[in-house]
């Protein structure tokens, strides 16, 4: 049956004014999120917790990443609707009428509009809101630290590593093993956070091991979160010690907290004041790089001073690893794409996603943590526990 011209007509202006409000509103949003940080405070306190509980509650419902799935989905309408595009302009040449195509192209665009939408409340906004710093560590740009500031906080740090690098549970080979419940430790000690931090409090997805870790690997990636299930997703195939400090550093994301660099310190806090000592071991591992580079740089030349200060223990340096040599062997003789091309364009990914969402340091910033870690361990006055357990 033929629909009528002018029901076909009054159907394709109802479109164009859900599409054109849509991207309006969309545009509208993140107008205001960039000229106004009271608007996305604002967007932060009394919008994103309901959604975000929401999202929680419903993709909880699911034994698997839902974002993994809809990523996929996402590839395959990409590429249906270039060849939509193609076929509609050999129609268009060949004179022959056909209403799939432009139907089917009609849906991508929307469903593109409502992406969009959905990813500025769950993600942009909060980029301009008030992060970690503003909100709880406000005075830190005020804060001054020489060298032995820097040492003291270091040698701390892999104090705690060698220690704790003895006490967790071992395979007969050696590697760390976890025997406990990740997801239930890893929500538990983020909500306790809330005793100071009141944003960590509530209900929290379930964290996900990604099917696609092989690729995550490639692309030197722990975890992700995708912005329009609002799920934390962990690379499932990294060696077991980094599971607690990503999974926390995935649910500081679902939590309204995008800079990588807070959610690093945040899933620090989190770990290290858990009374599991895996997931303590993984906090301290998670920031030893970055407070490690930092102090060699400190010491220059002067390679005798860098030696006077604590060394870092052979166990904690085999344990200290992305992946294992057997699982890259694997990943690499399994790569359908180079991993130094997919590598490239995941970082060129990052860093434009952070510059445009106004962080013009891109991925640089993970390893701003170093900063708040100088500051938490300088100011006596946080009451959330500073010193390990």
């Amino acid at each position: 049956m033929v629909m009528p011209m002018t029901k076909m007509i009054k159907l394709h202006k109802k479109y164009l004014a859900i599409a054109f409000s849509l991207l309006t509103l969309t545009l509208i949003l993140n107008l205001l999120a960039w000229i106004s940080d009271d608007f996305a405070d604002w967007h932060k306190k009394y919008i994103f917790p309901f959604w975000q509980s929401f999202m929680a509650v419903f993709s909880n419902l699911f034994p698997f990443s839902l974002g993994e799935l809809l990523l996929g989905l996402a590839v395959l309408l990409s590429a249906l609707s270039f060849i939509c595009i193609f076929l509609k302009i050999i129609f268009k040449l060949l004179k022959v009428r056909e209403r799939f195509c432009g139907a089917f192209l009609r849906v991508t665009v929307m469903i593109a509009l409502v992406v969009s939408f959905v990813m500025t409340e769950s993600c942009f906004i909060l980029y301009h809101s008030s992060g970690l710093e503003e909100e709880y560590l406000s005075d830190i740009s005020f804060r001054k630290y020489g060298f032995e500031e820097l040492a003291a906080t270091r040698d701390f740090i892999v104090t705690q590593a060698n220690q704790l690098a003895k006490e967790i549970d071992r395979d007969e080979d050696g590697n760390p093993v976890y025997n406990g419940n990740l997801n239930e430790e890893a929500i538990e000690s983020m909500q306790a956070l809330s005793t100071e931090w009141t944003e960590f409090s509530g209900v929290y997805s379930f964290p996900k091991k990604l099917l696609l870790s092989e690729f995550m690997c490639q692309q030197s990636m722990r975890g992700y979160y995708f912005p329009f299930t609002m799920e934390a997703n962990y690379n499932a195939i990294m060696t077991t010690v980094n599971f607690p400090s990503t999974v926390c550093h995935e649910l500081a994301h679902t939590k309204g907290f995008m800079k990588e660099d807070e959610a690093n310190f945040i899933a620090y806090i989190a770990c290290i004041n858990s009374d599991d000592k895996f997931f303590q071991y993984s906090g301290y591992l998670s920031v030893l790089n970055y407070i490690n580079n930092d102090f060699k740089e400190a010491c220059g030349d002067n390679t005798e001073l860098y030696k006077s200060h604590v060394s870092i223990s052979s166990l904690v340096k085999s344990d200290n690893v992305f992946m294992t040599e057997e699982t890259e062997e694997k990943v690499e003789s399994n790569a359908v794409i180079s991993t130094a091309a997919v590598k490239k364009t995941t970082q060129n990914f990052i860093d434009t996603n952070l510059v445009i969402n106004g962080i013009p340091e891109g991925a640089v910033s993970y390893s701003n943590v170093v900063g708040q870690l100088l500051y938490w361990y300088d100011d006596s006055s946080q009451t959330v526990a500073s010193s390990g357990n």
